[in-house]
């Protein structure tokens, strides 16, 4: 036998390790995403869940607003 277990093995191997490579790898034609254009992303990812805290954090007041509105028209009634 002129390849061993072994041989057979590693040549196993590397093929497995090939064909990994080959399927992780994007396609031709397909954007490659740069490290830069991820920082991006994120960057804007996180603006967008800055706005809509704001926006969550601006409704709350409002809401709050009418709260303390409807508690104080309800404590005049009562007097009355």
């Amino acid at each position: 036998m002129l390849i061993s277990s072994l041989s057979t093995r590693r040549i196993s191997s590397v093929a497995a390790c090939a064909a990994v490579a080959l399927m992780s790898a994007p396609a031709a034609g397909q954007p490659v995403e740069t490290g830069l254009d991820a920082l991006g992303g994120k960057k804007l990812e996180l603006r967008s869940v800055e706005d809509t805290l704001s926006a969550s954090a601006e409704q709350r007041a409002k809401i709050e607003r009418e709260i303390e509105s409807i508690r104080s028209d309800r404590a005049k009634l009562n007097e009355a």
